[in-house]
């Protein structure tokens, strides 16, 4: 796509994984809920993106979803935390999206289910945020679960970047991978 921040080059078949590594250092999984200014309400996504580190690769899974307001967003945040046993589970906060980690955090308890909550504030601009995404596409340091409708979008709106229509899953992917980096440095 003309005007995109990546070569094509980087998005070649070798991105795509069909089995998860069998252990990782790491794992994180972030939610870009994309409620802030009504912006679900323009056609953006609610974004999940799942990271393992596995050495020095990682390996990514991604769930968009437009419908359902914040019980779907909670049933689905659950869900996937159960599944994927991430080591941090990252939530944007911005825009008064607070509520949200606090329903997470309440339903988690009715449950029993330990979920490894942490609130993310963005204070810089989304584009800024998904350009530190660039040296692990450059280094080839970045696999996406082939078959996924959600890691086929998410490749898709990396591809077409800054000029993509939707920037809610790479949004999701640099706020995963800044958990990693977090987990990893504490």
């Amino acid at each position: 796509i003309e005007g995109a921040e990546w070569p094509a080059d980087y998005f070649s078949d070798s991105i795509w994984f069909d089995a998860w590594p069998e252990t990782h250092e790491v794992s994180a999984l972030a939610l870009d809920p994309a409620q802030a200014h009504g912006e679900r309400e323009k056609g953006c996504y609610a974004a999940f993106v799942y990271c393992q580190l596995s050495a020095g690769v990682v390996y990514v899974d991604a769930w968009l979803e437009r419908e359902g307001g914040a019980p779907r967003l909670v049933e689905r945040a659950l869900s996937l935390n159960a599944e994927k046993r991430p080591q941090a589970f990252g939530v944007e906060v911005n825009g008064g999206q607070e509520f949200l980690a606090t329903l997470l955090l309440t339903e988690a308890a009715t449950r029993r289910q330990t979920l490894p909550l942490c609130a993310i504030t963005n204070s810089k601009p989304k584009d800024v945020r998904i350009r530190t995404l660039g040296p692990l596409l450059a280094q080839g340091k970045l696999r996406f679960r082939r078959g996924s409708r959600g890691a086929q979008m998410l490749v898709e709106q990396l591809r077409d970047f800054p000029a993509a229509e939707f920037r809610d899953a790479p949004d999701g992917l640099e706020m995963s991978t800044r958990l990693l980096n977090w987990l990893l440095t504490g």
